[in-house]
């Protein structure tokens, strides 16, 4: 079982930091047809996250913590028109991973692009 909110002062948990970056603002859907006959358009930010600590939804829960939660995040209020499931995905993307593995002398990378840039209406 794990919390589904950052502990309280006094509160027992973990300790966890998430380093963030903001790379972009935009508004989010770029096209508002995407979500069906809404007309509505939120504002939202492009970030780059690194989690410095490694808990079971970190990133989620830090954000919607600071009041940001990640599009799409069912669980975490990442519906801005309270519609659970209303996004076709959540908008979290590991872009490039690094993985110590046993048999390697040195860490493995993993790139994967990411289209959300692209998704962001000016």
């Amino acid at each position: 079982s794990f919390a589904r909110r950052v502990a309280r002062d006094g509160e027992p948990g973990e300790e966890a930091e998430t380093w963030v970056k903001v790379l972009r603002v935009g508004s989010w859907p770029k096209e508002p047809s995407i979500i069906g006959a809404s007309s509505s358009v939120v504002e939202v930010a492009l970030v780059e996250c690194r989690p410095v600590t490694g808990r079971r939804h970190q990133i989620r829960l830090h954000l919607a913590a600071a009041g940001v939660p990640i599009l799409g995040d069912d669980t975490y209020g990442g519906q801005p028109f309270g519609e659970a499931s209303g996004n076709y995905r959540m908008y979290l993307h590991a872009s490039r991973l690094e993985l110590p593995l046993p048999s390697e002398p040195a860490p493995v990378e993993i790139e994967a692009s990411c289209s959300f840039a692209e998704e962001l209406g000016s």
